[in-house]
């Protein structure tokens, strides 16, 4: 065997491993999106082409794994400046809630109609239940 053919070899060989990683991948996204379809809040169409995807990303661990084997891990303290007690936080928390609930507020006064709305009467009835999904109701035994 001369040295170009262990080389065309060798570029096969590693051609054909990574064409079965990413068959293996797309049939490994394929297979758990249908297991999850449900689980899985996004549209059909996102679904479908997260599929096709996948294995290009899976892709991107390979370069990662092979560099974690080879550099050196060092620790790299992190300083923090700022002190902030959980009272603050809080605050914080409220005041963004505050504003958010202001600027909701006012949207809805600027998208509303200007006549004003009558007042809600009581209803006769209370509203029907709505029926559930027969995956819900419970199977009578016999």
């Amino acid at each position: 065997m001369t040295v170009g053919v262990a080389i065309a070899s060798s570029i096969s060989s590693i051609f054909f491993c990574l064409l079965n990683y990413f068959m293996f991948m797309f049939v490994f996204g394929v297979l758990t999106t249908f297991v999850e379809w449900d689980s899985i809040r996004t549209t059909t169409a996102k679904k479908i082409r997260y599929m096709f995807t996948f294995p290009f990303f899976q892709f991107t661990y390979i370069p990662i794994a092979l560099v974690a084997l080879v550099k050196k891990a060092t620790w790299k303290p992190i300083k923090h400046s700022i002190s902030v007690d959980v009272a603050e936080f809080s605050e914080s928390a409220s005041s963004k809630k505050e504003l958010s609930l202001a600027r909701r507020r006012a949207r809805r006064a600027r998208t509303s109609p200007r006549t004003p709305r009558a007042p809600l009467m009581p209803e006769a009835h209370p509203p029907r239940r709505k029926a559930s999904p027969p995956s819900c109701r419970r199977r009578r035994r016999r």
